[in-house]
């Protein structure tokens, strides 16, 4: 693979990353720390990637908060070495136990909320407790599946098959 080939399937995990919510430099900087078979200097991906400093650091420690790369010592210079988790799936749980589950939380908290308005205040805003009732169940659904793929638990799809067909 020559380099062009590299920067070209970096760009690529990139996009697919940036399509699931992140940055698509998160992508690229991950696809290039995991292909290479070697320590990563800050001051290589800088030049590979043509990016500043700032953004730089604001990205390994992204990478490094969500445990998908580790900073292995210093260089040259005092330039951070990273190397990627070789355990891409445990990578993969630690961003969805950060993000996923997080974002789950909060909407499975703002269900409850409405779930706790009395008939009156749902018919005045016209908002269906059958539906507030269904929505709750798939988040609970949703969040359950998620902690399962985390703990590598066997999942059971069969309650999403009838969302929304209550």
């Amino acid at each position: 693979m020559n380099e062009k080939q590299l920067l070209d399937l970096c760009d690529s995990v990139g996009q697919f990353i940036e399509y699931w919510g992140f940055k698509k430099i998160h992508g690229k900087i991950w696809a290039y720390v995991y292909l290479v078979d070697r320590e990563v200097s800050s001051k290589e991906l800088k030049e590979v990637f043509s990016i500043s400093k700032g953004l730089l650091s604001m990205t390994l420690n992204d990478l490094k908060d969500y445990k998908v790369l580790f900073e292995t010592g210093k260089g040259r210079h005092g330039a951070e070495l990273v190397k990627a988790n070789p355990h891409i799936f445990e990578a993969i749980c630690e961003v969805l136990q950060k993000r996923e589950k997080t974002l789950i939380k909060k909407v499975h908290e703002q269900t409850k909320l409405l779930k706790s308005l009395n008939k009156a205040e749902l018919q005045n805003t016209g908002i269906s407790a059958k539906k507030i009732n269904s929505l709750d169940k798939l988040v609970s659904g949703a969040d359950k599946t998620l902690s399962a793929i985390i703990k590598l638990e066997q999942v059971n799809l069969r309650p999403w098959k009838n969302f929304g067909s209550e």
